[in-house]
């Protein structure tokens, strides 16, 4: 690590906290997007525990998109799924793990109105679609049931 400089992510992390889970979050494809995303986190309100497992989980995610040589301008939908599965055959896969995926993936692509769960297209305004895209009533990941972090 370079040395502990004043970022968004210090509202999450410390100079104690593992040099590797800082490095995941601010160095790779998504690390100018991390630190946008702990911004929001801050700024919403999450609980600082909540928002360090958010942010660990996008930080392998980052990791694993640097390995596979992508740029997070090539992250589709696809590309989460595969993610998601890797995640779940290795037993890493955790409850609020597709949902901070989606949350991230709405920041990255805030135009598109298909999700990565089901490819179907969102009438926006509703409660139960917004919902939806929230990962309230279903993941933004196929097959995730879970609330949001």
């Amino acid at each position: 690590m370079l040395g502990f400089m004043e970022t968004p992510l210090n509202h999450f992390f410390s100079e104690r906290s593992d040099p590797r889970t800082l490095d995941a979050l601010i160095r790779g494809p998504l690390a100018a997007h991390l630190r946008t995303y702990a911004q929001q986190l801050h700024d919403q309100g999450y609980a600082v525990s909540s928002s360090r497992l958010q942010l660990r989980v996008l930080g392998h995610f980052n990791r694993w998109l640097q390995s596979k040589g992508l740029a997070a301008e090539q992250i589709d939908s696809s590309t989460l799924e595969r993610y998601v599965r890797c995640r779940r055959k290795s037993g890493k896969l955790r409850r609020g793990d597709t949902a901070a995926l989606g949350r991230l993936w709405r920041m990255l692509r805030p135009g598109e109105v298909e999700t990565p769960s089901t490819g179907k297209r969102e009438t926006h305004g509703t409660l139960s679609t917004r919902r939806q895209a929230d990962g309230v009533s279903q993941g933004p990941l196929a097959g995730d049931r879970t609330m949001p972090s």
